[in-house]
């Protein structure tokens, strides 16, 4: 199911990620089938994004893994960053010693790299159709209609918060009655 809350931290995911919110609740459909935690995807592109910026600068360690990876650091930077997710999973899945396999997923994307191995089991090709399930069931989401829904979810915590308020407000004035009450006993 696709929530307020989902929709809000799809939004938020995507201005920090730079990936669209498209992508994002395609992933998140791509994640429930396949079985992995929905944050390991933003967690794993932005760890990827960072290292491709270190191999780009010479970073050996990122240099080597890339190469183990057969992926050119150059060609690759210049991709965005949905592109980039979508070549490191071609690539993990034409990598056939596991551990090797394992190590690059881990070096370039953190832990949550080492999940994503079996989404990308299929390659790319078993990603994007998932991706297109989902557009078809109505689950990707347009930058738009998060927006509407981070709205409305904020709309509704700050209705929370009044009601809280409230109660605070009449906590404090009916405690001299209680008090009262409660000694007259």
């Amino acid at each position: 199911d696709l929530s307020l809350d989902a929709g809000d931290r799809i939004q938020k995911l995507a201005i920090s990620t730079g990936i669209a919110t498209e992508t994002l609740s395609e992933l998140r459909h791509v994640a429930q089938i396949t079985g992995v935690d929905f944050e390991a995807f933003p967690k794993a592109i932005s760890k990827l994004q960072k290292a491709t910026a270190d191999a780009s600068d010479g970073l050996k360690t990122y240099v080597d893994l890339f190469n183990k990876a057969g992926i050119n650091v150059e060609k690759f930077k210049n991709l965005n960053a949905d592109e980039q997710f979508m070549a490191m999973g071609e690539a993990l899945s034409r990598m056939n010693n596991q551990s090797d396999k394992t190590q690059v997923a881990m070096g370039l994307m953190g832990r949550g790299g080492v999940d994503l191995i079996r989404v990308f089991d299929g390659g790319a090709e078993s990603v994007s159709k998932l991706r297109e399930e989902a557009k078809k069931l109505g689950l990707s989401l347009s930058r738009e209609q998060v927006d509407s829904m981070a709205d409305a979810n904020d709309a509704m915590t700050r209705m929370a918060t009044a009601g809280t308020a409230l109660g605070n407000t009449l906590a404090v004035n009916l405690a001299p009655a209680i008090i009262d009450v409660a000694t007259a006993f």
